[in-house]
């Protein structure tokens, strides 16, 4: 194995941080969006034949969002976002 200079080992760390960096953002990526497609299915699974969904209505997903306020990314306008998600590409999956 060839010598290692301390600048080439910096610069050798650096480059592998960048790249996981890269992969591990596009993997995030990758699992938010299907975390999203399948809220959104859920979303419209219920709406098409939950049992109570008369009882909320209109009402249906800023109550979801109440339920849900201790995850973070899941507020009113997140559920509406992917309930239009799932809405537009029905057999992503």
């Amino acid at each position: 194995m060839a010598e290692t200079t301390f600048s080439t080992l910096a610069k050798q760390i650096g480059q592998l941080h960048a790249q996981t960096q890269r992969a591990a953002a596009q993997q995030l990526n990758y699992w938010l969006t299907v975390r999203n497609w399948l809220i959104g299915w859920h979303i419209a699974e219920y709406e098409q034949g939950g049992s109570d969904r008369a009882e909320y209505g209109e009402q249906l997903l800023p109550e979801l969002a109440r339920q849900l306020h201790g995850i973070k990314g899941l507020a009113v306008q997140r559920l509406y976002d992917c309930r239009a998600f799932y809405r537009a590409y029905p057999t992503i999956l």
